[in-house]
């Protein structure tokens, strides 16, 4: 394992690791507004840089707000688009509580690697109503069609 320095501002700090075929993204204090952009940046590079295998450790996390929920969304559609790999090690019940009360779905969450025998992720709870609606293909009225590999890509223009 290479530790890779880490970049911080004020209270929150990002960690590189690289372990064999993955890349761990240790993430420690408050993952906001403020924050969530160096998070952004950091990632984008990684798979820049030829890493597809990128696990975001929200272990040390000690808040989360909706800027940083938005980026983790936005770096899994990118990374299905892509055929990257992009798994979240969950953070402790207050940084989870967003995954909750926002009925995520879709965000791979799995135990560290030293955790997991087969890797094998776990997803966030949904509502009834929301798997009723999943298992159907439905999307409740009033809510926009979205394609994930449409927003997380560039426009292109004629």
């Amino acid at each position: 394992m290479k530790a890779i320095p880490s970049q911080s501002v004020e209270q929150f700090s990002v960690g590189v690791v690289r372990d064999r075929d993955e890349v761990v993204v240790a993430l420690t204090g408050e993952l906001d507004l403020a924050t969530a952009d160096m998070l952004e940046r950091e990632v984008r590079e990684l798979r820049h840089s030829g890493c597809d295998h990128v696990v975001v450790d929200l272990r040390q996390l000690d808040f989360m707000d909706s800027a940083g929920l938005r980026v983790l969304i936005s770096l899994r559609n990118t990374a299905k688009c892509v055929g990257h790999r992009l798994i979240l090690v969950p953070g402790p019940r207050q940084v989870q509580r967003i995954f909750d009360l926002t009925a995520t779905r879709g965000v791979r969450l799995a135990r560290p690697r030293q955790e997991r025998g087969g890797a094998r992720p776990i997803r966030a709870r949904m509502t009834r109503r929301q798997a009723a609606l999943a298992a159907r293909g439905s999307r409740p009225a009033g809510a926009p069609a979205r394609n994930a590999c449409a927003a997380a890509s560039p426009a292109h223009s004629p």
